[in-house]
């Protein structure tokens, strides 16, 4: 059983704080307070400020303007080094992306008591027994057996997203405030009431919470207070999968023969997927969908050729036999949208679009004028998750690929920028007679879309047909 934090009484205070990106104020004269056991949802589009907001929060951005304090015994600016920061307010990221390189044993060690990887002592006696004292609590987070020499990579966003978590809330010296960016993003629907109960029992225990999230079953919470970015303008949001879709009736092109795949078992090691029959032809679209760890990355990272994911079987692309499509890859026939959206992140978003459409080929103004709201001088890794998602699919529409494969295109998206995104994939089919595999969580009902299902069906997982 794990102890409740200490019930002496703390709080952090916000008081008229400012910050600005070049020449706009993501936000302005905001107050807040956080203390035990408080809950705020921070809501807005993509690109409002929210993420910053939870950065400044943490201390990890400066403020431009206001004071950011901690009350407790005595009154102290929040700062010092990140070390002592992540002891008062822990941020915790949409993906835990630069630490999936770790063992599930290191990757708690470091989660659990915040330290940089090259301070780590993981396989002393004493952090073993640490890692076994709270793994009953970090397996029923993740839904899954855990063994400590495995490689983060080898989980399922998920999975990782879910062991980030549960690794922060069950340690022996948890944090007074979890500030956490898009928790339910990429999860089904058994990881989203696994979240909302591991968030439920931590303000329980007496943590606050500082939570931006788009999806509304996060208020399942019950939150104190919801801030919205910017102050009192409302976001209209829209569910990916009630998002309506005009069908596509796509103009004369090359049949290029399609995707076939026949008796295919692919994934990565320990983690594979059967198909039997399965078949994507030019402007069709293909809806994937399965839990969480059920092996759906790992089928996508196979056909595409990307290790340790291997392939056993028949795939065919426009109508030749491969052993995966590495080599459509290289020339740009596939194209791969993957969760990390990692594409050129050290460029401006212009010069990442130019990279973007091979040959010094002009863009496609229509792509072009899907992503005119974002800055086109700011450079990417500072692009909001949402709009990253808008600039990351435009990038793989730029060379009008054969084949699009999307995984989780739509998390950490808003409703405006799902109706940009809907509105591009319906272009590329019509316009280029792109066909798109798209993994997502939930149902998509749009016109003429297939859906597949990956699931257990006895002592082997399969890619199965339901409509």
């Amino acid at each position: 059983m794990i102890d409740k934090l200490s019930t002496s009484e703390w709080e952090i205070s916000v008081d008229g704080a400012c910050k600005r990106y070049g020449d706009n104020a993501l936000f302005r004269n905001l107050n807040l307070r956080l203390s035990r056991g408080r809950a705020v949802r921070i809501d807005g589009w993509n690109g409002s400020g929210k993420t910053q907001l939870l950065y400044a929060l943490c201390g990890l951005v400066a403020i431009d303007a206001g004071r950011i304090t901690i009350k407790e015994e005595t009154t102290a600016p929040l700062s010092g080094s990140p070390y002592v920061r992540d002891k008062i307010c822990r941020f915790i990221p949409a993906s835990p992306s630069g630490l999936t390189h770790l063992s599930v044993g290191e990757f708690f060690h470091v989660v659990s008591r915040s330290l940089r990887p090259y301070s780590l002592v993981p396989r002393s006696r004493a952090a073993k027994q640490t890692f076994a004292r709270f793994r009953p609590m970090l397996e029923e987070a993740t839904g899954r057996v855990l063994d400590p020499r495995r490689r983060v990579s080898e989980l399922s966003i998920g999975q990782q997203k879910r062991l980030m978590l549960s690794a922060t809330v069950y340690c022996e010296n948890p944090p007074k405030v979890l500030a956490i960016d898009e928790p339910l993003a990429a999860l089904d629907a058994r990881g989203v009431r696994t979240t909302i109960r591991i968030l439920q029992e931590a303000r329980s225990r007496g943590m606050a919470l500082a939570i931006a999230e788009h999806q509304t079953q996060i208020e399942a919470i019950g939150f104190d207070e919801t801030i919205t970015m910017p102050f009192g303008i409302q976001c209209n949001e829209v569910n990916p999968q009630s998002e309506k879709v005009e069908a596509v009736t796509p103009l004369p092109i090359d049949l290029w023969g399609g995707l076939t795949l026949r008796n295919v078992d692919a994934g990565y090691p320990g983690c594979r997927v059967f198909c039997e029959h399965f078949e994507l032809g030019p402007s069709e679209v293909a809806h994937l969908s399965g839990e969480n760890g059920s092996g759906k990355t790992g089928l996508l990272k196979a056909l595409l050729g990307i290790a340790p994911a291997t392939l056993i079987g028949g795939l065919q692309f426009g109508g030749n036999s491969m052993i995966d499509l590495s080599k459509a890859m290289q020339c740009a026939e596939v194209r791969y949208m993957s969760q990390s959206r990692d594409s050129f992140p050290s460029l401006r978003v212009a010069d990442a679009m130019r990279v973007a459409s091979s040959s010094n080929a002009a863009c496609d103004p229509v792509l072009l004028e899907s992503i005119a709201s974002i800055d086109k001088n700011k450079r990417v890794s500072d692009l909001s998750s949402g709009n990253l998602a808008l600039l990351s699919l435009a990038q793989t529409l730029a060379v009008r690929p054969r084949l699009a494969i999307l995984d989780e295109p739509f998390a950490n998206v808003d409703g405006t920028n799902v109706a940009k995104m809907a509105a591009m994939i319906a272009y590329a089919r019509q316009e280029f007679g792109t066909a798109f595999l798209i993994v997502e969580h939930g149902k998509m009902d749009w016109p003429g879309m297939a859906h597949y299902k990956v699931e257990q069906e006895g002592n082997r997982t399969r890619l199965r047909c339901e409509s």
